[in-house]
């Protein structure tokens, strides 16, 4: 044996090879720890920011047209993702594939979603809404277990997102569903729009080598190209007359629930996968009933006590299923 071959073996003995390796297990353990809670903490703030979104659809889309309301805050949205794209010494690509990428994702995520679920609003309950739009993990998990191989519909995690769905119907309350039938275009129009976010955030998470912030701003971007038409031939946007409330709710939505969602969003799809990303949307009632308990003073009802540990149950399912896909 060579001198270059003893000299390693001297230089490390096994115990301390041992200890080495040890130390490599217990830093990757902390790390994927550290990894779970970022996840969890930026699911929570993406729940709280589109659940706001929401409210504020509702509060101004009797003042402003959907295609109007959905071209004003894409712009005010993708000014601001410019401005965070300058200060980070970020780029946007201008590569024919780059674009193509863009345009899917703000086709699916901003244009299509955001158009069917306020011209939904008009016609039905919230209530009725929010049960519709809960749909859309299950769909994201099918599409996912197609499309991306190591997301797929194990049992585990099609039971996470069953507990989740059935958390929700819950939560908002069966009597909702008697609603169903009565405005049949208004609620394809939701169940419309949560397929399209499913299909969203599929993509994005297939497009997780591009950076978060420059998705963000291309998504944005490109919705806002393919909307601005839209608004011009149906609402004719300068015969309109927003008050200032209307005009700040919808900057609110543009910068607060677009630029500042998306740029969570993509981070989030990148870190933990579509389907847990999409568990987000289960979230958003149990947060708008959470708003009602703590600032209107609701009383705490069986059925939200019921729901609560049904949905969570189910997110942690859906990570733990992911945990172990990896």
């Amino acid at each position: 044996m060579t001198n270059a071959a003893i000299l390693p073996m001297l230089s490390t003995p096994p115990s301390c090879a041992g200890e080495a390796r040890l130390r490599m297990v217990d830093q990757a353990t902390i790390a994927k720890g550290q990894t779970t809670l970022y996840a969890w903490v930026l699911l929570l703030m993406l729940a709280l920011i589109w659940a706001s979104s929401f409210t504020l659809i509702r509060a101004v889309v009797d003042e402003v047209p959907p295609f109007t309301l959905v071209a004003l805050r894409l712009a005010f949205a993708g000014v601001f993702l410019l401005v965070v794209l300058r200060l980070a010494g970020e780029v946007l690509p201008w590569d024919r594939a780059s674009w193509f990428v863009f345009a899917m994702l703000g086709l699916t995520g901003n244009a299509v979603p955001f158009v069917l679920i306020a011209m939904g609003e008009q016609e039905i309950s919230s209530a009725l809404a929010s049960i519709l739009i809960g749909f859309m993990p299950l769909a994201t998990a099918v599409i996912a277990h197609l499309v991306i191989p190591d997301e797929r519909l194990t049992p585990l995690r099609l039971g996470g997102v069953v507990l989740g769905v059935t958390g929700v119907v819950i939560l908002v309350g069966a009597d909702a569903l008697d609603d169903l039938g009565h405005h049949v275009f208004a609620e394809l129009a939701i169940l419309g729009a949560a397929l399209s976010y499913a299909i969203n955030t599929v993509l994005a998470r297939r497009a997780r080598a591009i950076k978060p912030n420059v998705l963000a701003t291309g998504a944005v971007l490109a919705g806002f190209v393919t909307i601005l038409p839209f608004s011009f031939l149906l609402d004719a946007p300068w015969t309109l007359s927003i008050s200032l409330t209307g005009m700040a709710q919808t900057i609110a939505l543009g910068i607060i629930c677009t630029a500042g969602g998306y740029l969570i969003f993509f981070r989030l799809t990148a870190m933990a996968g579509a389907t847990f990303t999409a568990m987000v949307n289960l979230l958003i009632p149990v947060i708008g009933l959470g708003f009602g308990l703590v600032l209107l003073d609701e009383q705490l009802s069986w059925s939200m006590a019921l729901a609560l540990p049904l949905i969570l149950a189910g997110l942690g399912l859906n990570r733990l299923a992911a945990s172990r896909a990896r």
